[in-house]
């Protein structure tokens, strides 16, 4: 039984790196508390919380809830890493809710304790705080610089996901400078990167990205190609506030393109 649902758990974490997120929630739903397996439940209480955050289930107790109990369990055992990584999670809560002041206290509080822990805890947070679409202008400065050391760790542990994940953040503070050309060339190489490891929200966010660009560069076919995609990607990673925007977005493309057929025939 220990055996199955640490493989169980593995098995989730897979799905939630890739953001297939409800199968990797419905995973980790199955995971009941047990004496013997009590860790494992509080792990699954913690990445359940952090699912939610990400596919904006954030209305009710339920996150803060499993929060809680992860911590809860954690206090117990006198774990002090994942104690920080509880702490992360609930940053992620605040920015969700736009809390941004304390969020960032918080992710600063987690990302200073974990250079001496192992790096897992560390690319959480400087995920989120390299992220400038997450933040205020006023912290674009600093989500700048963050998403550099980001890149940097990354290359130094060899992860190619949060590898690809700083390209992409890096891509978004070039594409802030207005820096087109390099911010395009960057969510290529991430988008490529991410379709290898079938992460379906982050292509989505390059291919969105890349049909912003392509329409201020007069490529409408381009755009309506990637943004088609990135909806069903959206879609299929549960962000449907994303995929609605991109939505309104081909409608609007799609009337752009109407217009233009009939000033081309004189009808408007």
């Amino acid at each position: 039984m220990v055996v199955y649902v640490c493989s169980m758990h593995v098995e989730g974490t897979i799905y939630q790196s890739q953001s297939k997120y409800l199968k990797a929630r419905d995973i980790f739903i199955q995971t009941r508390p047990d004496i013997a397996l009590e860790r494992n439940y509080a792990y699954a209480a913690l990445n359940i919380a952090q699912i939610d955050i990400e596919i904006g289930e954030v209305g009710g107790p339920g996150v803060e809830l499993n929060i809680a109990t992860a911590q809860k369990y954690f206090s117990e055992v006198q774990s002090q890493a994942e104690l920080y990584s509880c702490q992360a999670v609930l940053a992620s809560l605040q920015l969700k809710k736009h809390n941004w002041i304390q969020a960032k206290a918080m992710f600063e509080e987690c990302l200073q304790v974990s250079w001496s822990q192992g790096p897992g805890l560390t690319f959480y947070a400087l995920e989120k705080l390299a992220d400038i679409t997450l933040w205020q202008s006023v912290d674009f400065p600093c989500a700048s610089r963050r998403s550099v050391i980001y890149l940097v760790l990354s290359v130094r542990h060899k992860s190619k996901l949060n590898f690809h994940k700083s390209l992409r953040c890096l891509g978004d503070v070039l594409l802030s400078e207005n820096d087109h050309e390099s911010a395009e060339a960057l969510f290529q190489v991430a988008l490529e990167g991410f379709t290898t490891m079938d992460v379906h929200r982050s292509r989505a966010e390059c291919m969105a990205r890349m049909g912003e660009l392509a329409i201020r560069a007069g490529r409408m076919d381009q755009a309506e190609k990637l943004w088609q995609k990135a909806c069903i990607l959206f879609e299929r990673s549960s962000q449907t506030t994303q995929a609605a925007e991109i939505q309104r977005k081909l409608a609007d493309l799609a009337a752009r393109n109407k217009d233009t057929v009939l000033m081309s025939q004189g009808v408007l």
